[in-house]
């Protein structure tokens, strides 16, 4: 994510992520792809305000409806974040790809940034770091079936815990 000093104690945070379909159901593929994109903002320590959602589906092999579930999943992590998914726009592409900008909000003087910790400081993991192995066996087919459902969940989870500890002085670094 980036951030734009507005110039008067408040930034704007701004942030684009896509993903292709790493699983097979259009729902959760919304809820992942947003997911993501708004825990950019709270990896800032900022408050997101709103999305915006491109889509790329194909439409002649894939059916609209399925393209709707997609923007439902996305609808749902948005409404659980607490920010409208408030347009966007959508084309006609050879694969499927889903596209969230977020914008958000944040003091200046708040600004946390993912290399900003200090020798002294402590990890606090909110999430377990098994997503990135764990979606790389399940896209080759290797995953064993007891990990999918975790790994669906915690995928689609917002790190909202993010803006909460941004406001903390101690608090050096966010990713």
């Amino acid at each position: 994510a980036a951030a734009y000093d507005m110039g008067n104690g408040q930034a704007i945070i701004s942030t684009t992520d896509f993903f292709t379909p790493i699983v097979d159901d259009a729902v959760s593929f919304g809820k992942i792809a947003s997911a993501n994109a708004i825990s950019d903002v709270y990896a800032m320590g900022g408050k997101p305000l709103m999305a915006i959602a491109i889509l790329g589906w194909p439409v002649n092999t894939l059916s609209a409806a399925l393209a709707a579930e997609v923007l439902e999943g996305a609808r749902s992590i948005c409404a659980e974040a607490g920010i409208p998914l408030a347009g966007g726009h959508s084309i006609d592409s050879t694969d499927s790809v889903f596209v969230l900008s977020v914008n958000g909000i944040i003091p200046v003087v708040r600004i946390k940034k993912y290399n900003g910790g200090k020798p002294s400081d402590l990890l606090f993991l909110t999430k377990p770091l098994r997503s990135g192995i764990l979606s790389t066996a399940r896209k080759r087919g290797l995953l064993q079936s007891e990990h999918n459902e975790p790994l669906l969940k915690n995928m689609g989870t917002l790190n909202s815990f993010g803006e909460q500890v941004g406001t903390m002085s101690g608090v050096h670094a966010l990713t």
